[in-house]
């Protein structure tokens, strides 16, 4: 888990959260799946599909083919395994114009009913935003 003063904002799951510069995240949906467990080091295991929207409020475009999500689990914030194969995966990887708005999947295994936190960063500049709930 970053600590925490690499965090701009941090909401619970059904919130939006501020990068500070007129770009926003959502976390749309949270579904559990379980993984397809295809690919070497991915398992068929439970896992959590995370859908991100990116909203760019600000005056100008924004490359968001590096955007990256974490997860985080536990009362000790153990980081969940990126299903990097699993089908569902769908990354944002496009660049985002002013007011425009995309999203993305991410498939993390995660056992069953789990405090957890994910972060969002749309660049590599930019600051984290951090969702965290239960998931169930």
């Amino acid at each position: 888990m970053p600590t925490r003063s690499l965090i701009k904002d941090e909401v619970g799951l059904e919130q939006t959260a501020s990068f500070g510069d007129g770009v926003k995240a959502e976390i749309t949906d949270v579904r559990r799946v379980k993984s397809d467990g295809v690919g070497v080091g991915d398992l068929a295991t439970p896992s959590v599909a995370v859908t991100v929207q990116i909203t760019n409020g600000s005056n100008r475009p924004i490359d968001a083919s590096a955007v990256n999500v974490n997860g985080y689990y536990g009362a000790d914030l153990r980081p969940a395994s990126v299903q990097s194969t699993d089908s569902r995966n769908d990354p944002i990887g496009r660049s985002i114009g002013p007011g425009e708005s995309t999203t993305g999947t991410y498939v993390f295994a995660l056992p069953s009913e789990s405090r957890a936190i994910f972060t969002v960063a749309y660049s590599g500049s930019s600051p984290l935003v951090a969702f965290k709930g239960t998931v169930e």
